[in-house]
């Protein structure tokens, strides 16, 4: 029989012949198991990697986590697959290598996709250095690469088409809008201390940091780096005009609070594509998304 145990054990055969007999000694080996490497670091975005096991019996191997998988097992070269961590933070996984009695853990140590220098309200924000804290992702976007919801400049609510006839502000003369909760996308969705940024704020942004078009999770847009090293993604989210979704992956914008007072149909917004990033005043009627700021 097997022996499922670390320790080897004995045994006597006893061979007799009329008044002769001699005995045999046998001495079985326990459960010899190897596993190499016993901690695995990989990064976030969809990683593989291989653990050698070296066993003198039978094994069986227990994955802890969805996000990790067995793709083959050729002769004890085992091939394994980490899916993309889309959080702000490192994950632990484990695996169980299982012969008889005897058990070996590997430890998988998965990096974060992207950096969170807190929450507000249930909200990540990143710290860039500037005056205010900016969140991390667009209003109603549940990651940074992800669009998020297009809003009218002044409304709080996405709808099925942006036309200048249903705008709710289009025309009309009314002062900053940045935390007033009745205009203001980021403050009515996400309550607490967040708020559309200003057109200074945009322009602190714009002027205080390091901009690089990137794709990030399959999605174009910019990194936009702090001085002190971190950094937010704006996706290239394109517009809306009617009932249409236009310049998706190489065109990008989210509103500022601010109006354009000279001319009632406009706001100010910070826009960009591959070549240039800048503030400009544009149709209120638009649908934008909302990147929110906190102080």
């Amino acid at each position: 029989d097997v022996n499922t145990s670390s320790c080897p054990r004995t045994a006597t055969i006893t061979i007799s012949s009329g008044e002769l007999s001699t005995t045999v000694l046998v001495t079985q080996k326990g459960v010899a198991l190897s596993v190499s490497p016993t901690i695995v670091s990989v990064a976030a975005v969809g990683d593989s990697f291989t653990v050698t096991i070296v066993c003198n019996i039978y094994y069986s191997i227990d994955v802890s986590d969805d996000w990790l998988t067995l793709d083959c097992n050729d002769d004890g070269t085992l091939s394994f697959t980490a899916g993309t961590n889309i959080s702000a933070a490192p994950r632990t996984g484990t695996i169980t290598i299982t012969a008889g009695d005897v058990s070996e853990t590997i430890t998988v140590i998965q990096a974060e996709l992207y950096d969170a220098t807190g929450t507000i309200n249930g909200y990540e924000y990143v710290d860039l250095g500037l005056s205010v804290m900016w969140a991390t992702c667009n209003v109603n976007a549940s990651y940074p690469w992800g669009y998020g919801d297009y809003y009218a400049w002044g409304e709080t609510t996405s709808k099925s088409s942006y036309k200048s006839s249903n705008s709710a502000t289009y025309g009309v003369s009314i002062d900053d809008i940045s935390g007033n909760a009745e205009y203001d996308a980021a403050t009515a969705n996400w309550g607490s201390t967040w708020r559309m940024p200003t057109y200074d704020e945009c322009q602190e942004l714009e002027d205080g940091c390091t901009w690089t078009w990137t794709t990030f999770v399959d999605t174009s847009g910019y990194e936009v780096t702090g001085a002190n090293g971190n950094s937010i993604f704006l996706p290239a989210s394109g517009y809306r005009t009617g009932s249409s979704l236009n310049l998706t992956g190489s065109y990008g914008s989210c509103w500022s609070s601010t109006p354009y007072t000279d001319i009632l149909e406009y706001a100010y917004s910070l826009h960009f594509g591959n070549a240039d990033y800048i503030r400009s005043n544009l149709w209120r009627y638009i649908g934008r998304p909302v990147r929110p700021v906190s102080d």
